[in-house]
């Protein structure tokens, strides 16, 4: 899933960033309201809001308001609101019942690229990175920035890539919010993760030359996301559609 981009219990809770107070807590900043729907800004400077991170008998229980841990550097004016949730990632990884549909390129038109319609790409998020960013597939319906069938008999689907489509809305570190509830999140194939310059002012930790690639996050299926680089620093070859292989980490699978 990205192109550059063990069970383990914890007896107490974690917190990833700074400072360390509950998401939804107070604070100076969370006196801005959202435009519309009444929620909360999410704080545009530091203080930002933190990751908390605990354990049930199955699950990793992340607690995050999806707010960036860094300065928005919007190209368009935005805003993201505090979207408080706990999402349970199994300590257990397990494969999907149901597997995330992996999208495919239909054909340029406008200068975005259009995806097939089937089978229907998954909205949403499927992954969480470390910094408590949600991460959404690459896919997006048309009419953000880009045309659809319904308005242009040319538009040749009704998907298309997200980041192609939304690039004027989208800031350094490849995110941006919902046009709804304004949840901030980056899409996979993101391209920030592929360097450790990206990724420290991104608040995701750096990779060390010649060992395998630190860990970013999670997907929901309780395997990690990594950077791109697998044993002794190398690129590996071996990846399936979904950006992963069977080159173990601690015992598990691993995404890149």
């Amino acid at each position: 899933m990205f192109q550059a981009l063990a069970v383990l219990v914890l007896c107490a809770s974690v917190v990833i960033a700074q400072p360390p107070r509950p998401p939804g807590g107070g604070g100076q900043q969370r006196d801005l309201t959202c435009a519309g729907n009444n929620l909360t800004r999410c704080p545009m400077q530091e203080p930002f809001q933190p990751v908390i991170v605990t354990a049930s008998s199955n699950y990793r229980l992340i607690q995050t308001t999806s707010c960036p841990p860094y300065p928005q550097n919007w190209t368009v004016m935005q805003e993201a609101c505090i979207n408080d949730r706990t999402i349970e990632i199994p300590l257990t990884p397990r494969f999907a019942t149901t597997p995330v549909p992996i999208v495919t390129a239909l054909s340029d038109f406008d200068g975005i690229t259009y995806l097939e319609a089937t089978p229907t790409p998954v909205l949403g998020s499927i992954g969480l990175f470390d910094n408590g960013v949600y991460i959404y597939g690459s896919s997006s319906p048309c009419g953000f920035g880009s045309a659809c069938p319904t308005t242009d008999a040319n538009a040749p689907s009704i998907w298309v890539d997200a980041v192609g489509s939304e690039g004027d809305t989208i800031d350094y570190c490849g995110g941006h919010p919902t046009p709804i509830d304004l949840e901030y999140h980056v899409h996979s194939g993101a391209t920030f993760t592929a360097s450790n310059a990206g990724r420290e002012r991104c608040g995701l930790p750096i990779d060390t030359a010649g060992q395998h690639s630190t860990r970013l996050g999670w997907m929901y299926d309780g395997f990690g996301i990594y950077g791109r680089y697998s044993l002794n620093g190398e690129v590996p070859t071996d990846l399936d559609r979904c950006s992963g292989h069977t080159h173990e980490i601690d015992g598990v699978m691993t995404y890149h």
